[in-house]
């Protein structure tokens, strides 16, 4: 094995998101000079668990950090994700800082990914360590943003909605927390899908949920009037929700704050949250109840910020607000080798970083052009083609198969990896999916058909066989059909075209799927079949030793021929 070669990389500035793009184009790292003036030089708490969180979710992963911790080696693995993962995100982050990166790793990794994020910290004088993670701060994205924001503008990238998902089991504010959540996050089939986002519509609703912890439940009533005050002036839809936690769902620390949404008619969701606690305690403190504590911003002035705050970032324009510039630019760069356009407002100085690390680490720039009348910036970039090499290969009949989207996603079906997809080479109509093999000189095609109300369900199989027959010009000839279980005829002798029938099932039920709140039909047949192949004449008919038809029948969505 060859001498690993590293990027070399100064500073800590941007080393959340440099790590990320590492692992993604799983190219190693090494950085220097990690805080090495700083009084408290080296990583810190949070960026350590960070690495340690990459850690779980990869096989194979380096992570060399020195002595003073101001030198870090980093050389990537593969992705796996997994189920019932648990990590320690700490007390100096929230688990905002996480979930980003988070999500991105999760997206190609070789399994959906299930992890449960939480703090713990030894209490002094105590031998059992108690959960305190923060869910809500004035620092990072809160948990709730990222459920009602973050997590449905990946379906513009073509990631799959089922699976994921991010459920908070309890809720911690600062310093001590107390917090704990669930992600969720599916695992893309190949690659994300290029998006044209550029219309940020019209306001219509605005959304929200308050959140308050070891306070009284009223503060929430408090805020929600307040905003109003600021809403009605503007739109009527507007709905506020209240989550108050007591007791173990309440964490370790009074706290209370908002998050709002605003959704656009083009779907768009602009989002921003505040939150209120005490301020954290040293490293190597814990706030004493003893202690004279400040006082907190009232709520009604917290409804008041949130409300204004987002006024502001819906007056910016752009599809996303100034929070998710980063997470936008990076999911336009992993697309595949197509054009992505999005537009968003005044470039934050996060975005223009993310802007360059994408440049530096992937080699994407993208074209800028502001538009001097909104104040806002069109952005265009050719994706970097990042596919998912990392996903869970199948086994079948000792085969390498992959699940694979077809008809757009609508539905999916896992078959052999030597199976390569026609259109990239050809035209194929819009109800076809069609892959072959070109060494085995083999073709596997999905097909939508209508119902035929005449054909009855036993013999539809049969039936496509024939049309397919009819279709390829073969001589007439006759048709054996071998005696199978749950068949009621043994044999059949018709005039038509050149078709063998070897087995025919019958009609079997399609076990998970429902037609009219019946079981779906499905039958199958095998058959040998002479046709011509492109443009060769009668004359030249070959015998395709094996033809394969299974017949889906959907009595309110018509027939599925595969």
């Amino acid at each position: 094995m060859g001498k690993t070669s590293y990027v070399r990389l100064k500073g800590s500035r941007q080393f959340r998101q440099r790590l990320l793009l590492a692992t993604l184009s799983s190219i190693p790292i090494l950085v220097e000079d990690i805080r090495s003036d700083d009084t408290s030089p080296g990583l810190r708490p949070h960026e350590v668990s960070l690495l340690r969180l990459i850690e779980k979710v990869s096989d194979d992963c380096t992570v060399e950090i020195n002595e003073t911790g101001t030198k870090l080696r980093y050389k990537p693995g593969v992705l796996v994700g997994g189920k019932y993962l648990v990590h320690d995100c700490g007390l100096s982050r929230s688990m905002g800082y996480f979930l980003e990166p988070l999500i991105l790793i999760g997206l190609f990794g070789k399994k959906p990914l299930s992890i449960k994020l939480k703090g713990q910290k030894e209490k002094k004088n105590q031998d059992n360590a108690s959960i305190a993670g923060i869910t809500n701060d004035s620092k990072d994205p809160s948990v709730d943003t990222f459920r009602t924001t973050t997590l449905h503008m990946l379906k513009r990238f073509g990631v799959p909605l089922e699976g994921l998902e991010l459920k908070i089991e309890s809720r911690g504010a600062p310093p001590l927390g107390g917090g704990e959540v669930v992600l969720g996050v599916p695992i893309v089939p190949n690659s994300l899908t290029a998006a044209h986002w550029v219309d940020e519509g019209m306001v219509k609703s605005i959304r929200g949920v308050t959140f308050s912890t070891r306070v009284s439940p009223q503060i929430a009533n408090r805020m929600i009037y307040a905003a109003r005050g600021v809403f009605n002036r503007f739109i009527p839809d507007v709905h506020i929700f209240t989550d108050h936690r007591s007791g173990p769902a309440g964490g370790r620390s009074p706290g209370y704050g908002l998050s709002l949404v605003a959704e656009t008619t083009s779907g768009c969701l602009i989002s921003t949250d505040v939150a209120v606690s005490y301020p954290k305690a040293d490293e190597t403190d814990v706030m004493d109840d003893s202690e004279e504590k400040p006082d907190m911003l009232p709520p009604e002035d917290v409804g008041v910020q949130a409300a204004s705050m987002l006024l502001g970032e819906i007056e910016q324009g752009g599809v996303v607000d100034s929070t998710h510039q980063g997470l936008l630019f990076l999911l336009c760069a992993l697309c595949p080798p197509d054009v992505s356009k999005v537009h968003v407002g005044k470039l934050t100085p996060y975005g223009i970083e993310t802007l360059r690390n994408i440049r530096d680490f992937l080699g994407v720039k993208f074209v800028i052009k502001p538009d001097p009348t909104t104040n806002t910036v069109m952005l265009k970039c050719v994706g970097c083609g990042l596919k998912n090499l990392s996903r869970k290969i199948a086994k079948m009949n000792g085969e390498d198969c992959v699940q694979r989207p077809l008809f757009g996603g609508a539905i999916s079906s896992c078959f052999p990896l030597r199976f390569q997809d026609v259109s990239n080479i050809r035209e194929v109509p819009d109800h076809q999916e069609v892959f072959a093999d070109p060494d085995q000189d083999g073709s596997l095609i999905f097909e939508l058909l209508d119902l035929k109300h005449e054909v009855g369900d036993g013999g539809s199989a049969v039936w496509f066989l024939q049309d397919i027959a009819r279709e390829q010009d073969a001589e007439e000839t006759m048709i054996m059909v071998n005696e199978m279980p749950g068949c009621n005829i043994s044999l059949i002798i018709l005039s038509f075209p050149c078709l063998l029938l070897l087995e025919h099932s019958g009609t079997l039920e399609a076990v998970g799927l429902t037609s009219l709140n019946g079981p779906a039909i499905v039958t199958t047949a095998v058959s040998q079949m002479a046709t011509a192949k492109g443009r060769q004449g009668r004359e030249t008919h070959n015998l395709v030793r094996v033809v394969y038809l299974a017949n889906l029948r959907f009595y309110r969505c018509g027939d599925h021929c595969i």
